[in-house]
């Protein structure tokens, strides 16, 4: 059974920007024996977070975070939770995903983001969305500086351009604009000149991907700049109003919107913390979509699907609830598709949990997910609705 695209009546590209760095107690294979030692690790945990404490009134766990993710805590590896999370994402009307990809060093924790990226990716295609790659390049950086690369700093920033070349490049949901893959940088940060860009793109050929760095970062890259894309920033809607209609730059934009910034990283033992962006509700993330919308600007990054760490989180919570996801369903013109429908997407997730062991009816859920991809809604309803 094939996948649907959802009907919407706005035009632009809208890409949800996703982290694969969350791991539990079941699958945190990281190399470092002190982290290793915290079984569910840094993302839940930061430095003064204890996930494996449960509050005996709400039962949720103690994270590293302002809000709490409805299906609790997670591995970015499991398979019912990319299902339930690529279904979200595509009833609310996003058309593909932009990862936040490290580098392939097999050091600190960078092999549990490639995998957690690798599993993700692969289930994008039955959901019918594109998917992308924004490299971490500062990564390469601080492994440097931990004596960790195995190579020289360019070898190893060609050696993550041809994993992704060979791993992503090629499938037939990556993401092109105007024929070349897209690749963004959270930067550049580490590799800042022209020189350097061009010597790591040599690695494409002639297939050289269009290149977003990060906005007012992409002279850094210089000619290898195709453009640059807005993130959150301090000033809010004046620094999106700047970089949309005064900054002087020729490439293309790429617009961005969030529903909010309200990070942990103060409490959780890591730094002073940044700024706050108030949500107020969804009023925020209504401002921000309709200046995008207005922009001149044909791809919208969503910002971000799951980082709790900054609170900038679409992914349904205990506290928001559907609310975000609800909002762009509305604001993009999804057409035949409710909150409702988002809902029967966590109903799915509670029944492949609450049926783990029952082979019969997980390939029962299996058909229901796959009428969800098709929009065949009521159908899948109808089947979901037996396992409550």
């Amino acid at each position: 059974m094939a996948p649907v695209p959802v009907q919407k009546e706005k035009s632009q590209r809208i890409y949800m920007h996703m982290m694969t760095w969350f791991s539990t107690d079941e699958d945190n294979l990281h190399p470092n024996a002190e982290l290793t030692g915290n079984p569910w690790y840094g993302h839940w945990a930061k430095h003064t977070r204890d996930p494996r404490i449960i509050d005996p009134v709400t039962g949720q766990r103690q994270i590293a975070a302002h809000f709490y993710p409805l299906t609790g805590p997670y591995s970015s590896q499991d398979r019912n939770i990319i299902e339930y999370q690529l279904l979200l994402m595509k009833l609310a009307g996003v058309d593909g995903i932009i990862f936040n990809a490290s580098t392939t060093n097999p050091e600190w924790d960078f092999p549990m983001l490639i995998r957690a990226t690798d599993a993700i990716a692969s289930m994008t295609q039955q959901f019918g969305l594109d998917f992308a790659i924004m490299y971490e390049s500062q990564h390469v950086r601080d492994a440097n500086r931990r004596g960790e690369l195995h190579q020289s700093p360019m070898e190893t920033a060609q050696k993550d351009m041809l994993y992704f070349k060979n791993r992503y490049f090629s499938e037939p949901n990556y993401i092109h604009v105007n024929g070349r893959p897209l690749l963004l940088d959270f930067g550049p940060q580490y590799f800042n000149t022209e020189a350097e860009w061009t010597e790591i793109f040599s690695v494409f050929g002639d297939n050289q991907p269009a290149f977003f760095a990060l906005n007012y970062h992409g002279y850094r890259a210089g000619k290898n700049t195709y453009g640059e894309f807005a993130w959150i920033g301090p000033n809010h809607m004046a620094d999106l109003y700047h970089f949309y209609n005064y900054y002087q730059f020729d490439g293309a934009r790429m617009g961005v919107a969030y529903p909010g910034f309200l990070d942990y990283y103060k409490e959780g033992g890591v730094g002073d913390g940044y700024f706050i962006i108030h949500h107020f509700g969804n009023s925020t993330l209504v401002e921000i979509l309709r200046l995008a919308f207005e922009s001149d600007v044909d791809i919208i990054q969503l910002a971000t699907w799951n980082d709790f760490g900054e609170g900038t989180m679409f992914e349904p919570t205990v506290e928001f609830g559907f609310k975000f996801l609800a909002t762009l369903q509305r604001e993009l013109g999804v057409k035949n598709l409710t909150e409702r429908d988002l809902e029967l997407v966590f109903e799915l997730y509670q029944a492949r949990v609450k049926y783990a062991d029952n082979e019969e009816v997980q390939q029962q859920l299996d058909r229901a997910s796959a009428l969800m991809a098709a929009l065949r809604i009521n159908e899948a309803r109808r089947i979901i609705e037996h396992f409550r």
